[in-house]
């Protein structure tokens, strides 16, 4: 099976909706995950949950019309294809719509054979721009290897801590760094999880810069952003948001953080599919669910490479969000209290690999009591942290929570 595909269903007369998902629910060559709305505010509510390859809409509709869930797509999923199907009256209003990249249109008077047909070819018209071909030659010409020294050497020494580095405007020009250094950033760290065993080093580098290379094209649409590779061929990306919309010069960093992490959520199903299909790549991903400062960026490094690292061997191609989105973008880093270094004993005692093979020892013979007094005794260190920067008591809580989702994981 290749790609499974996205397609919403649009139209406010719901005989049409339902005898296409029919139709469509039966043509089990497409490999088609199917949705419906009866209405363009209902398409909506389905555009802000998940991401579509393919929107098949009727143009005329009460209240949001098929013009107006365009606009939509276009700052949302700028890659997905709209399909509009219009009557023989229609067409000037549909004729500005179609000018649009991704764009085409179908009489509704036409047999639903013709409808099948032109979701079949955007489909094919889709998977054009994912060929290992392109791919390997676009990554050899993307590639400006001494930029990407300099680029990675800066921003190996940001996440491991380095407090002589200097993160402002003068600094980012100087290594062509195309973020902001006074607005948040969204880390993203990607991990290639099937890596070929035998491949030498040139061969490896390849594989890597065309993996690379997918991540790029598919979030440069909306995003600003660097990749680098850490250790183990870890992918790190530090993004920001585009300029706003210019249809919305009224958004908010807030809002723009907020879309772009949405973005980011969806696009990343289609880069593992992408990578999958491309090149039989697994890629596993963990990606900051909230933007944080510059001086914050080691310490979300450190949670998400926790976070990611003790996923390694639980399931291929996954994808973890740290947390949800809480509306806030932070401006500033919690300093560690006196409170925290005091308990810095006690939370060694809690890392002691003893106590945690008896909470899990506890967890796996179904021993209720003693794993709930395990399970206090272990979190008493953490409790009387102030800080979110306590690396131990991070560390601390992640191991037990890795290994609650393990249990998890293997109990179904």
């Amino acid at each position: 099976m290749g790609i499974i595909y996205r397609l919403l269903i649009v139209d406010d007369e719901e005989i049409i909706v339902n005898g296409l998902f029919e139709i469509f629910s039966t043509m089990n060559n497409l490999d088609l995950d199917i949705y419906k709305a009866y209405s363009g505010r209902e398409a909506m509510d389905w555009l802000n949950r998940t991401r579509f390859d393919i929107v098949l809409t009727d143009i005329r509709m009460p209240e949001i019309d098929g013009i107006q869930l365009l606009d939509e797509i276009k700052r949302n999923w700028p890659q997905c294809r709209v399909i509009f199907l219009t009557g023989h009256n229609e067409f000037e209003y549909v004729y500005k719509a179609i000018q649009h990249k991704n764009v085409s249109y179908i009489l509704k008077t036409e047999d639903p054979e013709k409808v099948v047909n032109e979701v079949e070819n955007t489909i094919k018209d889709i998977e054009k721009g994912i060929k290992i071909e392109n791919l390997i030659h676009k990554a050899k010409e993307e590639m400006n290897m001494v930029q990407d020294l300099l680029q990675k050497d800066y921003f190996i020494h940001l996440i491991h801590r380095d407090t002589t580095l200097e993160i402002n405007k003068q600094q980012f020009e100087q290594l062509s760094i195309p973020l902001y250094s006074e607005k948040p950033i969204i880390l993203l760290l990607g991990h290639v999880d099937n890596m070929p065993a035998n491949l030498s080093y040139w061969e490896k580098m390849q594989y890597l810069s065309s993996v690379r290379f997918i991540l790029n094209q598919n979030i440069k649409s909306q995003t600003k952003n660097v990749n680098i590779m850490g250790d183990n061929y870890r992918f790190i990306l530090f993004i920001q948001p585009k300029e706003p919309y210019a249809g919305d010069p009224g958004q908010t960093d807030m809002h723009l953080y907020q879309r772009t992490i949405s973005f980011l959520r969806g696009t990343l199903e289609i880069i593992q599919a992408s990578c999958m299909e491309s090149l039989g790549a697994s890629i596993s991903f963990a990606m900051s669910g909230e933007p944080c400062t510059w001086d914050n960026a080691a310490q979300r490094y450190f949670l998400l490479d926790q976070s990611l690292s003790g996923r390694i061997g639980l399931g291929m191609g996954r994808l973890i969000i740290d947390n949800e989105y809480d509306n806030s973008v932070p401006t500033a880093s919690p300093i560690l209290s006196e409170t925290d270094n005091a308990d810095k004993n006690s939370m060694y005692m809690l890392l002691h690999q003893k106590k945690l093979d008896d909470f899990e020892l506890y967890l796996e013979s179904g021993q209720k009591e003693r794993y709930f007094s395990a399970l206090s005794e272990l979190m008493m260190p953490t409790r009387s942290t102030e800080s979110i920067n306590n690396d131990l008591a991070i560390i601390a809580y992640y191991k037990i929570a890795l290994s609650l989702l393990s249990y998890i994981n293997r109990s179904n």
